[in-house]
Order: C-alpha cells, then structure tokens, then sequence
C-alpha cells in the first residue's frame, strides 16, 4: 500500500492544516490491476463530502455551546474556525487524490 503524504498548501495558516497534510494519504493499492473503477473514484470524492458535512455539524454545536458559555466563547468559536478549515480541507484533498487518479489512468 502507498502513503503518498500530500504537500501543505502555499495558504496555509494553521497548524491544523499542516498536521493534516501529513496524516492525509492517498491510501491507493499498488496491485497489478489498479481500483480506479468509477464507482470507487466517487466513493473516494463522497468521503470527504461526508467527513466535511459531519464536522460542519459538529461545528455547529461547539459553537451553540460557545454561545451558551461566555468564558469560554473566544476559545471555543477559534477550535470551530479550525475545525472548519480541516473540514473543508479534507473534502478538497479527496477530490485532488481523484482528480490525480483520473490524470493516472489517461496517462497510461
């Protein structure tokens, strides 16, 4: 199996993203017969659809939370920025690993 870290984008600001970018990988089998069908190429993009709707929500009760608690509220709506950002993050580093996956089966 490949682990391909992808590279901290040149906009990055914050810690987050670069752990990220670290921990993020490609997860591609090296087999014979690659699994680049059409059906896993979507399931790669939805995953990160999907990780990215999960942290909005939990976004939105850290921050009803932070709205709730004023000590803490500074605090707590900087994790949701940061939270946010890896979300989003997540979801475009999916779409990248299936757009490279599509330029590897045209190159061939």
């Amino acid at each position: 199996m490949l682990l391909a870290c992808l590279p901290v984008p040149p906009d990055s600001s914050t810690h987050v993203e670069s752990a990220m970018s670290l921990q993020i990988s490609t997860l591609i089998s090296h087999r014979e017969r690659p699994l680049c069908s059409d059906r896993s190429l979507r399931a790669v993009a939805r995953v990160g659809q999907a990780v990215n709707l999960a942290v909005e929500r939990f976004v939105t009760v850290g921050e009803t939370i932070a709205d709730d608690n004023p000590e803490i509220k500074q605090d707590m709506y900087e994790a949701c920025k940061e939270a946010r950002l890896a979300g989003e993050y997540i979801s475009d580093t999916t779409l990248r690993i299936k757009l490279i996956i599509i330029n590897q089966l045209f190159d061939k």
